[in-house]
């Protein structure tokens, strides 16, 4: 499994804007019939082309927004239950806030918000069940500290991230809903504002939804930067844990990003995941 990503963008004292594209390799996926006979491999992929306006206002928050086209395919063209799935083409929206808090004084906080995927319910084939995108709600802050006359900067960081689609409803044999709501009489823009009240245990089950990520940084000179990181999940709602390790460099107009993924659990779809970043600035 790989993931791909090209991100470019200008900016000036007041504006900015930019264009990225992803393209994720999901490797070889088996593709079985209705008596679950072997049909064949398939080579699953997914890719996406945005592009982004940025505004700085006054105190030194911006405002940004994006738009991307989404093209997913997960399982080809073949037919189970009489049913032929496709690929699906999309369109989705992105907004972001940021506060940039840095001053002459020796610590300042950085904070933001991002509602990413905002767009209509999806079909891979299916029609009556059309399913939604990951629209996702996300909330971050970072506290900074200078260190020293050289002005090297240590960074705690803290997010947490939901994704805003409906909890599945709990339904009897005859598939109608006795616990929870219905999401399919939701919409794909009101999921939104809904997705908060439809699990089935209520406030408490909604809270269980939140993931949360936790990080540091040293950054000496602008040249060398040290990372960690943690990730968590509740145990009903993923149970996904693990470590991040990274180092980083900065040298004239380029920079270079490493980091290693260790999840709590051997075996776990993450294991032996490496992210390298490659980066160029174009001060002139």
């Amino acid at each position: 499994m790989n993931l791909y990503a090209l991100n470019l963008f200008q900016a000036k004292e007041k504006t900015a804007f930019g264009f990225g594209a992803k393209y994720f390799d999901a490797g070889s996926v088996g593709i079985y019939g209705d008596n679950r006979e072997f049909i064949r491999n398939f080579h699953s992929k997914e890719f996406s082309i945005n592009g982004f306006y940025s505004l700085k206002l006054r105190r030194n928050n911006s405002i940004s927004a994006g738009l991307k086209y989404i093209y997913s395919n997960l399982s080809a063209r073949s037919t189970t239950q009489n049913i032929t799935t496709k690929p699906v083409n999309a369109i989705a929206g992105d907004l972001y806030f940021y506060h940039d808090g840095r001053n002459t004084k020796k610590q300042w906080v950085n904070y933001g918000a991002s509602l990413t995927n905002i767009s209509s319910k999806v079909s891979y084939g299916d029609y009556k069940k059309r399913t939604f995108q990951p629209t996702l709600l996300k909330i971050g802050a970072a506290q900074n500290f200078i260190l020293g006359k050289k002005q090297n900067i240590l960074m705690f960081t803290v997010d947490a991230n939901k994704l805003l689609v409906p909890t599945p409803s709990v339904r009897n044999a005859n598939n109608e809903v006795i616990k929870g709501r219905n999401e399919e009489n939701i919409t794909g823009i009101g999921t939104i504002f809904q997705s908060w009240g439809t699990p089935p245990d209520g406030l408490r089950e909604t809270m269980r939804e939140f993931t949360f990520s936790f990080g540091t940084e040293f950054q000496y000179r602008e040249l060398l930067y040290a990372r960690a990181g943690y990730y968590t999940q509740n145990k009903r709602k993923g149970d996904l844990h693990y470590f991040t390790l990274g180092l980083g460099g900065k040298f004239k107009d380029f920079g270079l990003d490493l980091a290693y993924l260790i999840p709590n659990k051997l075996n776990e779809v993450l294991s032996n995941t490496f992210r390298v970043s490659l980066n160029y600035y174009n001060t002139k």
